[in-house]
C-alpha cells in the first residue's frame, strides 16, 4: 500500500487480526501494552482513504477502547478465594456486547444435530475428511455458554444433538464415520475421537449425563484395544494420521480428562503410554 496511517501510537501492539467488509472497510482488533499494567483491547474501523491521507478522513474512521484492565464486569455468587462458574460472571459494556453478538449469531445459530449427522457416514475410499471434530469443537464452545447465557434454545439444540449422537455409536465402542477397514489408521479418523470424547466429556461436565461419561469411557476403550500399547491390528497410535501421529497423540487431552473423572487406573495407563 501507499500511504501510512498510525492507527495506534504506543510501542506494544500484539494479537491484531482483521478483515475486509464488501464495501471496502477494514476492520482490525489488537491488543495493547498486553504485559504492561495498563492492559488495553482495541477495535479500529477505516478505509483505504484513510491510509492514503495518513490520516482520518473518512465518516468510518472510529477506534474503540473494548476491554481495559478496570472494564465493567458483574459477578454473581462467586465463592471468596475459588474462581466464578459460567454464569456468575456477565461482561458489560462494548467487549460483552460484542460477546452476546457472537453468541447469538455463531453458538446459538448453528444446528448441532445435523453436526451428529454426519456421524451416519461411513465414507468408503475416498474417505479422509474431517467430519467428526466439529461437534467436539461446537460443543466445547456450546456447554460454557449455554451456562453462560442459560438460553432454553440453546440448551435444547446442545441436548438434541446428543441424543442423535449417542444412538449411532457401535457395540464395540467406536463412534465416528470410517468404515472399519479405514479407521484409526490414515488420515484424520484418531483425530476425529479425540474432539468426540471431548464433546462427550464437555456435556457429561454441562448436564451431567452418566450416559454421556460412559460413552467415552467405551469410546477410549474401543481406542485401547485399536492403538494402545497392544493393538489388535498392528498399528501404533504413533503410526496413526499424519505428522509422525502428532495430531493422534493430542488425544491425551480427553484420555486424561475421562480418567481425572472416573479414577479408573487404565485410562491413566494410556495416558501414560501416549506421552512415553
Amino acid at each position: 500500500w501507499r500511504g501510512g496511517l498510525t492507527l495506534w501510537e504506543e510501542f506494544y501492539c500484539s494479537y491484531p487480526d482483521g478483515d475486509q467488509g464488501a464495501d471496502g472497510t477494514i476492520y482490525l482488533v489488537f491488543d495493547g501494552n498486553r504485559f504492561g499494567e495498563n492492559r488495553e483491547m482495541y477495535f479500529v474501523r477505516f478505509t483505504v482513504d484513510d491510509v492514503l491521507a495518513r490520516q482520518p478522513v473518512s465518516n468510518c474512521f472510529r477506534l474503540i477502547k473494548l476491554h481495559e484492565k478496570n472494564a465493567p464486569v458483574r459477578i454473581f455468587n462467586a465463592t471468596p478465594n475459588a474462581l466464578p462458574k459460567y454464569g456468575d460472571v456477565v461482561l458489560e459494556g462494548p467487549f460483552g456486547k460484542r460477546l452476546d453478538q457472537m453468541i447469538r449469531n455463531h453458538v446459538e445459530a448453528t444446528d448441532a444435530k445435523r453436526l451428529t449427522d454426519l456421524y451416519r457416514w461411513k465414507l468408503g475410499p475416498d474417505e479422509g475428511f474431517w467430519h467428526t471434530e466439529f461437534w467436539g469443537k461446537y460443543m466445547h464452545a456450546a456447554v460454557p455458554y449455554w451456562q453462560y447465557t442459560k438460553n432454553p434454545s440453546l440448551k435444547q439444540g446442545i441436548q438434541a444433538s446428543f441424543e442423535n449422537l449417542l444412538p449411532q455409536q457401535e457395540k464395540g465402542g467406536y463412534l465416528g464415520n470410517y468404515s472399519d477397514e479405514k479407521r484409526l489408521y490414515r488420515k484424520w479418523s484418531v483425530w476425529g475421537t479425540k474432539y468426540t470424547m471431548l464433546g462427550l466429556l464437555m456435556y457429561h461436565e454441562g448436564f451431567g449425563d452418566d450416559r454421556a461419561l460412559d460413552a467415552a469411557g467405551r469410546l477410549c476403550d474401543y481406542l485401547i484395544a485399536e492403538v494402545g500399547p497392544e493393538p489388535r491390528r498392528g498399528r501404533p497410535l504413533r503410526h496413526t494420521g499424519f505428522f509422525g501421529g502428532l495430531p493422534s497423540c493430542s488425544l491425551l487431552e480427553p484420555v486424561v480428562w475421562l480418567y481425572r473423572k472416573t479414577g479408573e487406573k487404565r485410562y491413566l495407563e494410556f495416558a501414560d503410554y501416549i506421552v512415553r
